[in-house]
């Protein structure tokens, strides 16, 4: 595997909640994220997150995700739904090392 990702679509999540996701149940504090809009005509629908996996990798078979919301804005009525799940690997041409 040249590179794992893991995208995430959470419907109504804002920069100031506070996630902790794990695959396999190790947290994925440590591996790079960036964040876009689900739709680009209304960007404040939700986010899309995006998991660039180096260190933690999901295993052939069975895998576990856990997302937990340890916090949320008071002012925040709307519950997260998490709408889509992708895992997009892609293959080098050449083995890594």
């Amino acid at each position: 595997m040249q590179t794992v990702t893991l995208r995430l679509a959470i419907t109504d999540l804002v920069g100031a909640d506070k996630l902790v996701i794990r695959l396999n149940g190790v947290a994925l504090d440590n591996e790079a994220c960036t964040r876009s809009g689900i739709l680009s005509i209304e960007p404040y629908m939700g986010q899309w997150l995006n998991y660039d996996l180096r260190k933690v990798r999901p295993r052939q078979g069975d895998n576990v995700l856990e997302l937990t919301l340890l916090s949320r804005p008071t002012n925040m009525a709307s519950d997260l739904v998490l709408e889509s799940l992708e895992v997009v690997i892609r293959y080098g041409m050449f083995p890594s090392t």
